[in-house]
């Protein structure tokens, strides 16, 4: 995707789709576990989506990705009742995950969320500092229509998580 390509695909109207990332801890021991969710609002005909998150940071150590899921069993789940067939495609070797709806798209209204996906990380024994979570990039995380076309969207302001390993 060129930077021209990047730049239709996020959008700077404050009516446009968000993209936000949730965890239930701000920090966690060294050696355990972060469990990141991935959710939409106000978006129309979701039909696919596909992305990955980035980690950076650390004065050492590492958050390293153990799973991605997506719980099709959710009530807030984008593609909940859809009532045709949905195809998920989870590649641990790039560290992504992608979903297809046959046949129309969600609506998720901008007072509700749609939940995406689960990525579970690990944190390494030694990690110590501040470790930030976050869409990887434009290229890398996209909505589409029913009509394959990129719905551009924003980050929510917080789209990002920071956690701190070692800190109690």
């Amino acid at each position: 995707m060129s930077a021209a390509q990047a730049e239709n695909v996020l959008a700077t109207s404050p009516d446009a789709p968000v993209v936000s990332l949730k965890t239930k801890q701000a920090s966690v021991a060294a050696g355990g576990q972060v469990i990141v969710e991935v959710f939409v609002q106000n978006i129309q005909d979701l039909s696919s989506y596909e992305m990955r998150l980035n980690v950076v940071g650390g004065d050492r150590g590492a958050l390293t990705l153990e799973k991605i899921a997506v719980d099709q069993q959710r009530a807030d789940y984008v593609f909940k009742n859809s009532g045709v067939q949905i195809l998920d495609v989870v590649d641990m070797s790039q560290q992504r995950v992608g979903m297809v709806r046959f046949g129309g798209g969600s609506n998720i209204a901008a007072d509700q969320q749609g939940y995406l996906a689960t990525f579970t990380f690990r944190v390494s024994g030694d990690a110590a500092g501040k470790f930030a979570i976050s869409l990887s990039n434009p290229e890398s995380a996209f909505l589409n229509n029913s009509v394959a076309q990129q719905i551009p969207h924003r980050l929510a302001a917080r789209g990002g998580r920071v956690l701190h390993p070692g800190e109690r």
